[in-house]
């Protein structure tokens, strides 16, 4: 029997647990973690100045690139309101034209609230992705909303499109708190895409590790070294033949 089961080249399958320990794990278990990646994307008249709805056409490609085939994604642009434009998985997901969309105003905070709204919806661990050239004039104060909404186990990243003097205090305040803020400014495409693909993973672990998963159920599976089942049997019948004698 050891023999015909050598021959076989048999497998061990057993599962372990592993404990997620930093971004590295989520890179390397993305699919077993799945999270509601939401971009909110402004559209207000002075995001159509200059290149910055590009940038966001940008930032928007590399997020999702960012993303694993089990997330959820949800996009909506806004100005003084929220318009919502896809929820689903990335593999049916296009960049839109933002050119396309114009609302009048901004309101970030009417955006991060109607971005919490939707994660309730899924319940599955969600993260924040915000383009904005971060001029604000209408509602809250965001930078207080961005606070409320990662206190609530929603990380949030900002991706500054543009460069507009009525964005500094705004930016600079986003920074000291320590949220992350990439200005794609000063960015071409490929740097945007490896700094939102970080951006992206520490994003998913904060989100995972604030919703109580701290690990994943692994299947591994042990070759058998079929040398030692093939001694084995060989021991076996030897010892078989001197026990008849």
């Amino acid at each position: 029997a050891l023999i015909i089961v050598a021959a076989s080249e048999p497998v061990l399958v057993f599962t372990k647990r592993v404990e997620i320990a930093g971004v590295g794990d989520v890179a390397r278990y993305s699919a077993q973690l799945p999270v509601h990646a939401i971009i909110l994307v402004d559209v207000s008249p002075s995001m159509h100045r200059e290149r910055r709805l590009q940038q966001a056409y940008a930032a928007v490609s590399a997020i999702v690139s960012a993303l694993n085939t089990s997330d959820i994604v949800t996009l909506a642009v806004f100005g003084g309101e929220v318009e919502h434009v896809y929820t689903g998985n990335i593999t049916g997901f296009k960049v839109p034209d933002f050119t396309s969309y114009v609302i009048n105003y901004t309101s970030i905070t009417a955006a991060l609230g109607w971005a919490l709204s939707q994660q309730r919806v899924l319940g599955l661990p969600a993260a924040v992705f915000v383009v904005t050239d971060g001029v604000h004039n209408f509602g809250g104060d965001p930078v207080e909303a961005t606070r409320s909404l990662n206190a609530s186990g929603i990380p949030v990243v900002y991706v500054k499109a543009g460069e507009d003097p009525r964005a500094v205090g705004f930016f600079t305040a986003l920074k000291r708190l320590g949220f992350t803020v990439i200005e794609a400014e000063y960015l071409d495409e490929t740097s945007i895409k490896h700094l939102l693909l970080k951006a992206v993973l520490e994003a998913k672990y904060e989100a995972v590790i604030s919703s109580g998963r701290s690990y994943v159920e692994v299947e591994e599976r042990v070759s058998v070294p079929t040398p030692a089942l093939a001694l084995a049997s060989l021991a076996l019948l030897v010892a078989s033949r001197i026990e008849g004698v």
